[in-house]
């Protein structure tokens, strides 16, 4: 047993991080590689290494990392919303169905209504009282 501790085996270590359910660490890594491989694209692309044309046209999936993060968490409630708050943010970018950022607002509305009913279907906002 004390060898298996100190080894890792059946203590959820993983390169010497504490892997559990509760533990932010999946969260943290997840965040720390998105910002990691965005920072170098950036660099590359200063240095003129590299040439992407219209990037930042697609900085709404950020929201797609976020909704990954939540339900790393399990809530899906909020993954549910980040998700759709995303798609809202495309849709308005990218003129989807004629939307614009000035008349895509409704979609924001029903995305938040959306995430607050799965939360409560889920249970997610239990385990924060």
């Amino acid at each position: 047993m004390v060898e298996a501790e100190r080894s890792g085996q059946g203590t959820g270590l993983i390169w010497g991080i504490h892997l559990s359910r509760e533990s932010p660490a999946p969260r943290r890594i997840l965040w720390g590689v998105f910002l990691m491989s965005l920072g170098t694209v950036l660099l590359l692309m200063q240095l003129g290494v590299l040439r992407i044309p219209g990037l930042w046209r697609f900085w709404p999936v950020v929201f797609g990392f976020t909704a990954v993060s939540q339900l790393m968490e399990r809530k899906p409630g909020a993954a549910a919303t980040s998700v759709l708050v995303g798609v809202a943010f495309f849709a308005a970018q990218f003129g989807w169905l004629g939307l614009s950022y000035r008349s895509f607002w409704p979609l924001l509305v029903v995305a938040v209504g959306v995430g607050i009913v799965m939360a409560a279907i889920s249970g997610e906002d239990h385990g924060n009282r």
